[in-house]
């Protein structure tokens, strides 16, 4: 299995035992497309990369702080910090910004500084469906390839972290909770059952079964310290479960790489990765800090 790795530092790529560091610099999120991998940066803009990662060529927006991400086809989206919406119908070769895209001067975040600016902290095409969220806020829904938005209620969390839209569904996690909508993103069901802890930073859902899918979660004002008291959970249909003992440093990121796989990058770099569904694991790898994988 050939896993990348998202770090303050750069791109590193994970391969039979060995970690190269494939690209260098300040990177915050991936995104896969087949052989095909889009980085958004803190100062580079958009990466592109035609063979898995081996080598990255500069794809646009440089200069934009790129904060989430999102792949469909040769559609690519990107958000921003501050907020906006970038979209690419050329995999990268040209962007024009959503000017449609709403903006409140009240999106003040704690998470990331400047903390006066709000950012886009998530997002997640299929088609022309474009489903983004706010960090700290509300989310928005387009279904015309981003000429027009709607906002995400009944029953959408706030503070959302993390969209995946995948087997005609949407997932959610957020710093309420997780939720998921059997239609697309139009209704939303927060899904609690099981769940001790509620702050969830990273998801991920399994390729095949739509029914099984992770989040990382943590209480809210452990999250982001050495002691996070955070697990991994996994849905099986009727019921969160925990798959991980505590973890002393919350997972980032979450990757299912394949049916039935799951890999686990922390916030001080450990990555951890399970064949089984979370029912054992083991440590692939200690990077500097994780921020995405794929």
């Amino acid at each position: 299995m050939r896993l990348l790795v998202a770090t303050r530092t750069g791109i590193v790529a994970l391969e039979d035992g060995a970690a190269v560091l494939v690209w260098r610099g300040d990177v915050n999120r991936l995104v896969r497309a087949g052989a095909r991998v889009y980085a958004g940066t803190e100062a580079a803009g958009v990466l592109c990369s035609d063979d898995d990662g081996a080598s990255w060529r500069a794809a646009g927006l440089t200069g934009v702080r790129i904060r989430s991400l999102a792949v469909s086809g040769a559609r690519v989206v990107a958000g921003a910090q501050p907020v906006a919406v970038h979209l690419s119908d050329d995999g990268g070769a040209t962007w024009r910004e959503l000017e449609s895209f709403p903006r409140r001067p009240y999106w003040w975040q704690p998470a990331r500084p400047p903390h006066r600016e709000g950012y886009v902290s998530a997002l997640a095409v299929r088609g022309e469906t474009i489903l983004a969220g706010i960090e700290a806020f509300k989310g928005f829904r387009s279904t015309d390839g981003g000429r027009s938005w709607r906002p995400l209620r009944s029953g959408f969390s706030r503070d959302c972290h993390e969209l995946v839209l995948a087997h005609g569904r949407a997932y959610e996690g957020a710093g309420l909770g997780p939720a998921w909508s059997m239609d697309g993103g139009v209704g939303w069901r927060p899904l609690r059952t099981g769940l001790d802890r509620r702050y969830v930073v990273a998801i991920a859902v399994d390729p095949v079964d739509p029914d099984c899918w992770y989040v990382a979660a943590a209480p809210l004002l452990k999250a982001h310290t050495g002691d996070s008291r955070a697990l991994v959970f996994r849905w099986s249909g009727e019921r969160w479960s925990a798959v991980t003992d505590e973890l002393r440093e919350l997972p980032y990121a979450l990757h299912c790489p394949g049916p039935d796989a799951v890999v686990a990058g922390l916030r001080d770099g450990t990555v951890l990765a399970s064949h089984d569904r979370g029912e054992t694991w083991r440590t692939l790898a200690r990077v500097d800090g994780v921020r995405a994988l794929a």
